[in-house]
């Protein structure tokens, strides 16, 4: 979801596609099992790393973030096809 919620719609008003686009978020690459495990003890993040706790808890479990929906990035028109962004007509 984009904030502000105005860039989630792809079409205006008139039925004209709006431009948008996506962000990838880097986060979850093959190196996060290491780069959780360095902001544990840095404790630089809110609330004591909550959030950092539970993904080095489970990663320890199950370090491998692929599952039967993940898809591996191709290009932007990847994005249009699977419907999570559109080109809109500037492209």
């Amino acid at each position: 979801m984009v904030l502000p919620r105005g860039l989630n719609q792809v079409y205006d008003e008139w039925g004209g596609e709006k431009a948008s686009g996506c962000l990838l978020h880097a986060k979850f690459l093959d190196t996060f099992g290491t780069k959780a495990a360095e902001e544990l003890e840095r404790r630089q993040h809110y609330a004591a790393s909550h959030e950092y706790r539970a993904y080095n808890r489970r990663l320890k479990d199950n370090p491998d973030l692929w599952c039967k929906w993940s898809e591996k990035y191709i290009n932007w028109r990847q994005l249009e096809i699977l419907g999570l962004m559109s080109k809109g007509n500037w492209a």
